[in-house]
């Protein structure tokens, strides 16, 4: 199974392609769910609805990102998970 971060780097242009500004906030995003934990070394299939869970805590207790911002993280995670899910046929993807 594909590596989180790999995929990442080789489909970003293609998940987000609508505005360069979306494609890089969307994808400083997903950076950060890299950065949190061990994530950027997890498989796509390794990531679970826990670990967004603990993300989205950890955002708000630990960098006191606001609820509404909070949400641009989740959907940027959604959309990321709904694309490899498309691409890889994943079974199943975490719940966001």
């Amino acid at each position: 199974m594909t590596n989180i971060t790999n995929f990442l780097n080789e489909h970003a242009a293609y998940i987000w392609d609508t505005t360069d500004l979306h494609h890089k906030e969307s994808t400083a995003k997903l950076k950060v769910f890299l950065d949190f934990g061990d994530n950027a070394d997890k498989r796509l299939d390794e990531i679970s609805g826990a670990d967004i869970l603990d993300f989205c805590r950890w955002l708000k207790e630990t960098r006191g990102i606001s609820d509404n911002t909070i949400n641009h993280y989740r959907s940027a995670l959604s959309k990321f998970f709904n694309y490899a899910k498309d691409y890889l046929d994943l079974p199943k993807i975490p719940n966001i």
